[in-house]
C-alpha cells in the first residue's frame, strides 16, 4: 500500500507568535501531567498528585476530584461532555464520569481479558481502542457485546526504536503517536500516512483534520486532508502542552503555568 511520508524539509512560513495572542490566563497549577479541552472550552488537567481538576475558559477553578484508586490518570478524553474518559495505565482501569466528575462506571481491564494495555481511548460509537504493550496489538473492544470486534498488529509499521505513547480515533481513522512519528491508520490497521515528528518535538495535538506539533523554536501545522499544507510560526516561549478546539479554531499553549489562547486562523495565515 502506498502512503505519504512527511518530513520537515519543505518551505516554512515564519511569523512571531506573540503577534496573535488573544488572551493570557493564569492557572495556579504545578506538575501538570496531562491536559484536555472539552467542547465548551473547559480545561481538564491531571496533576502529578493524582488530582484531576477542571477550569473554566476564563481560567477559574470549577471542580476537582481524586480518583478512588488514588492513581495517576495517564490519558483522558473529554470530547463527550456527558461521559468523560480516564485511563489509569498502572492500575489497568478505565473510569467514566459525568461532566461533574461523578462516577458513572469503571472497567477493570484484567477482568475482561487484558493484562498489559499501554494505551486506551474511546471510539466515536462508544467502543474502546486498546493497545497491548510489547506485542503492539491493537484491539477494538465492544462494551455492548463484551468482546473484541477488531484486532490487528502495528508492529510492522514501527521502527525498532519506536514505542507508542497514545492512540486516538480521528475522523474515522486511528492515530497512533509514538516517540518518533504519528501513524495514520484505517480501522483495519492499514497505514495511510506517516507523519514524522521534527527533532526536539516537545508537544503535539491531533484533531480530526489537523496535526499540531511544537519544538522549542517553532509550531508546525499539518492539514491531513490536503496532505500538502504545512506552516510554521516561531515560538518565543517554552511550550509544555498544546491543545486545539476545532469548533472555534482556538489554539491553547501551556507555558510556565500560564495558558495562552490564540486564534489559529490568524496565527497561521500567510
Amino acid at each position: 500500500m502506498y502512503f505519504f511520508r512527511f518530513t520537515f524539509t519543505t518551505y516554512l512560513f515564519f511569523i512571531t507568535i506573540s503577534t496573535y495572542a488573544q488572551t493570557v490566563k493564569n492557572i495556579d497549577v504545578k506538575n501538570i501531567e496531562t491536559v484536555a479541552l472539552d467542547s465548551r472550552d473547559n480545561i481538564h488537567i491531571v496533576k502529578a498528585n493524582q488530582e484531576i481538576a477542571e477550569y473554566s475558559p476564563d481560567g477559574n477553578f470549577v471542580r476537582s476530584f481524586i480518583p478512588e484508586n488514588r492513581n495517576l490518570a495517564s490519558y483522558l478524553d473529554v470530547s463527550n461532555p456527558f461521559k468523560l474518559f480516564f485511563f489509569f495505565r498502572d492500575f489497568q482501569e478505565i473510569l467514566f464520569t459525568d461532566r461533574y466528575y461523578s462516577k458513572l462506571s469503571s472497567i477493570d481491564l484484567y477482568q475482561i481479558g487484558f493484562e498489559n494495555i499501554s494505551c486506551a481511548s474511546p471510539s466515536r460509537n462508544g467502543d474502546l481502542w486498546l493497545l497491548e504493550e510489547g506485542i503492539n496489538e491493537v484491539y477494538r473492544y465492544s462494551l455492548l457485546q463484551h468482546q473484541k470486534i477488531i484486532n490487528f498488529s502495528i508492529k510492522q509499521h514501527l521502527s525498532k526504536t519506536e514505542y507508542p505513547n497514545y492512540i486516538k480515533e480521528a475522523n474515522h481513522y486511528l492515530a497512533v503517536s509514538t516517540n518518533e512519528s504519528i501513524h495514520w491508520l484505517d480501522q483495519a490497521g492499514n497505514e495511510i500516512n506517516l507523519f514524522e515528528k521534527p527533532k526536539g518535538c516537545i508537544a503535539e495535538y491531533v484533531s480530526d483534520n489537523l496535526i499540531w506539533m511544537a519544538t522549542k523554536d517553532e509550531f508546525i501545522q499539518i492539514n491531513i486532508n490536503s496532505l500538502k499544507t504545512k506552516k510554521t510560526v516561531k515560538i518565543q516561549m517554552p511550550v509544555e502542552h498544546l491543545l486545539y478546539n476545532s469548533s472555534n479554531n482556538k489554539l491553547l499553549i501551556f507555558s510556565k503555568g500560564n495558558i495562552h489562547f490564540y486564534n489559529a486562523a490568524e496565527l497561521f495565515q500567510n
